[in-house]
């Protein structure tokens, strides 16, 4: 995985922890997304999967989360799509603040494949942009 950002949030670790883990969450501060179908009952954890519904009619994906260590560590992996990836957070206190330690790593999938050298660039890109629109919702909220 390649390190993409560290970022230093306002806000305590429980705050964001409870944020940024549960795919609820996501079209609050992912603005490629439509909207969010969960596909596994309860609390989020380990296993919990969901349909992320994208933006503009340009389909679906499904995630499953990997890691779930609460105010600690969250990790993703998307299961479907033409670009897969793995997100993993780190939530580190740093007094009434909390750090953000991410971590990622894309691949193009089928015949555009060979534009893999591009989707971690691409992956990147977008997750920052992510973190950013998360950063002014803590902020704000």
């Amino acid at each position: 995985m390649h390190t993409l950002q560290d970022l230093l949030v306002d806000a305590p670790v429980e705050d964001v922890f409870a944020l940024l883990s549960d795919p609820v969450h996501r079209p609050t501060y992912q603005y490629s997304l439509a909207r969010v179908e969960m596909l596994t009952d309860g609390p989020p954890r380990v296993g919990t999967r969901w349909r992320d519904v994208l933006a503009f009619g340009l389909g679906t994906v499904e995630l499953e989360i990997t890691e779930f260590v609460p105010n600690l560590v969250w990790a993703e992996r998307s299961l479907t799509g033409p670009m897969r990836g793995d997100i993993r957070v780190q939530f580190l206190p740093v007094g009434d603040k909390t750090g953000l330690r991410f971590a990622a790593e894309g691949r193009i999938q089928g015949v555009l494949g060979r534009f893999d050298t591009l989707a971690g660039p691409m992956f990147a890109s977008a997750v920052r942009a992510d973190l950013r629109n998360l950063e002014r919702l803590l902020r704000t909220g």
